[in-house]
């Protein structure tokens, strides 16, 4: 499995490599980048995943000083590949994590919803997949579809949101 661990503070950014890597074994840290550690796992058995990383979360930010700080997970995957795909889905959860959660919180991959089918596609495809899954839903007899599908983009798949609204 992947961890990505990520601070806007500069000053944590540049220590959280470190951090990481004492706090986080037997995880090995494969690429820090502005402001995003991401370390990797190799697992023997089935584990809680969403535990793992929230204790790395508040380990991590208890020594960092950063109560903002955010965690993303993803996989586990299998093979080089695999653990290539976790590291991107790790980096992606904790990217998107934040936009919809705000800072501070941990967020799975497979938390990313809807969300996960466009993530690093051309906006072409996205286009593509939008007319070829949302286009019969034009039509006026699945007018309050669309309504509930603008209201749950609009606020950010909050559930609860969309039904006070609707």
């Amino acid at each position: 499995m992947a961890i990505a661990v990520a601070s806007r503070d500069a000053t944590v950014g540049a220590r959280l490599r470190v951090v990481v890597t004492e706090l986080a074994p037997p995880a090995r840290v494969m690429r820090a980048r502005g402001g995003t550690v991401v370390a990797l796992r190799e697992l023997d058995a089935p584990i809680d995943a969403r535990a793992l990383a929230e204790t790395v979360r508040s380990r991590v930010a208890a020594a960092v000083g950063d109560p903002a700080l955010s965690v993303g997970f993803g996989g586990p995957k299998k093979g080089a590949t695999g653990a290539h795909l976790a590291m991107l889905q790790a980096e992606q959860a904790v990217a998107v994590g934040r936009a919809i959660n705000g800072e501070g919180h941990v967020t799975a991959f497979d938390d990313l919803g809807p969300y996960c089918f466009v993530l690093g596609r051309p906006e072409s495809d996205i286009r593509e997949f939008a007319e070829r899954i949302l286009g019969p839903l034009a039509d006026d007899r699945h007018a309050d579809l669309v309504k509930t599908l603008d209201a749950y983009l609009r606020l950010h798949g909050s559930l609860n949101a969309v039904a006070r609204e609707l």
